[in-house]
């Protein structure tokens, strides 16, 4: 029985995946899907609204930029640093203080 001090590991640490690698490897299904669903629902308007092709190619056209939508949002989600990098960026530029590095040379 597992020790109930020990915090249970999640599905991501489990496969010793990061949770920032698996909404980048989704980036592609995201962009196909909302590609087909735009399709699918022009194409089935379509042949219900019987104006065949125009809201298909609109539908198809929407449905790409709804990925490219979702795909720049990941994307400028993946770029802020976490709280971690702060940290860290914190902890290396006091080390570098306290060391009297200022990551400046001077000239004389």
């Amino acid at each position: 029985m597992p020790d109930e001090k020990t915090p249970r590991k999640g599905f991501t640490e489990y496969l010793g995946i990061s949770a920032s690698a698996m909404r980048l490897g989704s980036l592609g299904l995201t962009l196909a899907f909302s590609t087909l669903i735009g399709f699918w629902l022009g194409w089935f308007l379509d042949k219900l609204l019987k104006t065949t092709p125009a809201l298909t190619i609109l539908m198809l056209l929407l449905g790409i930029a709804a990925g490219f939508v979702n795909v720049w949002r990941v994307a400028r989600i993946e770029q802020v640093p976490s709280e971690d990098d702060r940290q860290e960026d914190e902890r290396e530029s006091e080390d570098e203080h306290q060391n009297g590095d200022s990551g400046c040379s001077s000239r004389g």
